[in-house]
This record gives C-alpha cells, structure tokens and sequence, in this order.
C-alpha cells in the first residue's frame, strides 16, 4: 500500500516539475521578449526640435535588432506553450495505448502461464496417480532394451535365484563366469526352468525363433550341459523342465522379479525388462514368485545324463 502511494506521489511530483518547468520557460521567454520591446520603444521615442515639434528621429540599428530578438522570443515562447501542450497530449494517448497494450499482453500472458502450470499441474496428478499405481504394483525400474539391463549383480548377490525361460541357451553363455562364480558358493540356491525338449511345446517354440525341433531340442540339451558342468557336485542347483506355454522369462531373485515379456511374431527385438519389488500378498512379484513355485512343482527333471552324452551331429551348428 505503501509503494502504490509513493509511487503515485513520485509521478504527480513529476508531472508538476514539468509543467512547471514549461510554465517558466514559457514566461522567461515572453518576459524577455516585453523587455525587449520596452528597450525599443525607449531607444526611438520621439524628440523636440527647438521650436517645440514633435520630431521622429532616424531609428537606430540596435533597435531593429532588438525588435527582431523580441518578436523572435514571443513567438519562440508561444510556439513553446503550444508544443508542449500537443506533445503531452500525444504522450498521453501514447502512455494510453502502451498501458492498454501491456494491460492486453499481460493478459494474454497470464492466460498463458495459466494454462502451463494447469498443463504441468496435470501432468504432475497423472506421474501421482501412475507412481501410486507402480508402488501398488511393485515396479521399481524398467528398461527399454533388454540389453540394457545387466544380471550380474543379480547372480551374485542373490541368495535364491529361480530362472525360467524358454531355451536358455544365450542367457547361460552369456553369463557363464557369473554363474559358475555363484555355483561354488553352495549357500545359494539356483533352479533353472526351460521349456522340456519331450514337451508339445518344442514344435512352437521352434517356429517363434526360426530353427527346426531337433535343432531347438539341442539348444536346450546344450544349456543342461553348459550348466552341469559350471556347477560343482555339492552346488544347489537344479535343472527342469516344464510343458507350458513360455510368453515371458521369469526371474525371482529373492524379494525381487524380474520380467521380460516375448513379442509375439517371428519377428526377432529386443523385449523390456521390468523388475518388481515383492511388496506383499497384492504385489505383482509376490503372484510371480507363487506362479513360479507351482510352475516347479509341475515341471520335471531333464536328464543331465543324456545331454552330457550328446554328441556333435553332422550339420548342427550348436553342439
């Protein structure tokens, strides 16, 4: 309240000097100008010759000039008055149409920045809304590319580990040396559950990732073997197998699942990642860990035997 009144007071103080200031130019000339004149009329006053007549005298130089300067400064001061009197008011409708335009932008902007922080503010209930339905659910990350994520920390830290996934065979060579590092600590548990070379599922599987059964069959009798010989006789690890349908590999890693859905086509890319947290009974990775539990339980052994036996066919590119 205080500023709008000073600032108020300040502008009439301003407005005052001006026009004050012009009032005194304005005077000063006009003042200077009547002197003027008075200094001329005394320099030509009429004489008396001796006989008593009114004699007109030549008119001197100085009171040409002199008359001139005057003539000038009254003009000069006229002119001034009413310059100043044009120029404010053009100032002033200039001010006017300057405030309404800053009064219509301003508008406008407000307009603007209201709409913004409504845009932002919504988007900030929907990252709510989604981050309560991620906690409900679990999610804590997710990863565009599968090839993103690294399991090594995974096989190494954790203490229960139960992998299912459809062949196996890329996962295991990939991450052999970790494997084989977690096998010789034989406080940690390791189960594996592929897709069963007998089961029914072999003749899809095949066709989703371009190769014959046999060829699949000994994709996995590979991942059996490459296993079975990174682990030690006391290590805990097993190896079954299941007769379902695989859309997705599935890791519990103690309270944590990680999940990685399939595509759907022949189509090779590279699927997401996404790990969850087992934040309870309702919570995504505490139903995967019990699917998973079940899913063992009605998977079965795959004979170890027989693939460590196998041997190298003519034309097989994978053993």
């Amino acid at each position: 309240m205080n500023n709008s009144v000073d600032k108020t007071t300040l502008e009439k103080h301003k407005k005052f000097n001006g026009l004050t200031a012009m009032i005194a130019i304005a005077g000063f000339s006009m003042a200077g100008s009547l002197a003027l004149i008075l200094v001329v009329h005394e320099l030509d006053a009429p004489a008396l010759d001796q006989a008593g007549n009114i004699v007109q005298s030549a008119r001197s130089i100085w009171s040409v000039i002199l008359e001139h300067i005057a003539t000038a400064l009254a003009i000069l001061s006229i002119w001034h008055v009413v310059d100043q009197i044009v120029v404010r008011r053009e100032l002033k409708q200039e001010l006017f149409d300057f405030s309404k335009e800053l009064k219509t932008n301003a508008e406008t902007l407000a307009d603007d920045k209201a709409k913004d922080i409504n845009s932002r503010l919504d988007t900030l209930e929907q990252a709510v809304t989604l981050a309560r339905h991620d906690a409900a659910l679990g999610l804590s990350e997710t990863f565009h590319d599968v090839d993103i994520f690294s399991f090594r920390e995974v096989i190494k830290s954790t203490h229960s580990l139960t992998a299912v996934l459809a062949d196996g065979h890329s996962w295991v060579a990939k991450y052999s040396e970790e494997l084989s590092e977690r096998f010789s600590d034989h406080s940690k548990k390791t189960t594996f559950i592929l897709a069963h070379p007998d089961s029914d599922l072999i003749p899809v599987l095949s066709r989703k990732i371009g190769m014959t059964p046999e060829l699949c069959r000994q994709r996995i009798y590979l991942t059996v073997r490459a296993l079975t010989k990174l682990k030690e006789s006391n290590s805990a690890v097993k190896i079954r197998g299941h007769s379902l349908i695989n859309c997705h590999s599935v890791y519990i890693a103690d309270k944590r699942a990680i999940f990685s859905p399939y595509f759907l086509s022949t189509t090779r890319r590279q699927p997401p990642i996404f790990v969850f947290k087992d934040t309870g009974g309702n919570s995504f990775a505490n139903k995967l860990a019990k699917d998973v539990d079940v899913l063992e339980r009605e998977s079965s052994p795959i004979m170890e035997q027989l693939a460590l036996s196998l041997e190298k066919k003519p034309g097989s590119e994978y053993i």
